[in-house]
């Protein structure tokens, strides 16, 4: 993100995000994941300033000094509480900071985002992707994967139908 980017996060929100996190966002330290919002820490201000939000206006209601980072689809997701002098890393369980489960996991995001990029580095490489490639390299690699894939089922699909037609010359 882009000082542009936490700026447009702290007068939205009304928060001061923490100095750690603003230095760890700003590039995203897995590039290929650059942009992400689907992932455990997301890098799109626009989604997470939207997210935030909806946090805060659901019941129970979201203390405004926490600012959630990201959850990767799952029920649960991990948040910075902005009052804090390092910026802890909390984990709320089902979105419930009172939740049983939920709770800090970290006294400092950095710390706490050191280990989670290691992390997500050694599982892109694991799944084969290249953690300092382009986010737009990737996804033209995926654009044309998904256009020779949907070349090959016209072609599958035009063979199929030449067939059937042959089969109903035949038959007469």
């Amino acid at each position: 993100m882009s000082p542009d980017d936490f700026h447009r996060i702290e007068r939205e929100l009304q928060i001061v995000l923490p100095k750690e996190y603003r230095e760890a966002m700003s590039p995203f330290p897995v590039t290929a994941l650059a942009g992400n919002s689907d992932l455990d820490v997301w890098d799109d201000a626009e989604r997470l300033i939207a997210w935030n939000r909806d946090l805060r206006g659901g019941a129970p209601s979201w203390p405004s000094t926490m600012f959630a980072i990201g959850h990767a689809g799952a029920r649960s997701c991990f948040a910075i509480d902005c009052g804090a002098k390092q910026g802890s890393v909390w984990w709320i369980d089902a979105f419930v900071i009172e939740a049983k489960e939920s709770g800090v996991v970290s006294e400092s995001f950095g710390t706490w985002f050191e280990d989670y990029v290691r992390k997500t580095r050694e599982d892109c490489i694991a799944d084969g992707i290249d953690p300092n490639e382009s986010p737009a390299l990737e996804t033209t690699s995926a654009v044309s994967l998904k256009r020779k894939s949907l070349s090959a089922l016209l072609v599958a699909g035009c063979i199929f139908a030449l067939l059937v037609i042959f089969a109903l010359l035949r038959a007469r």
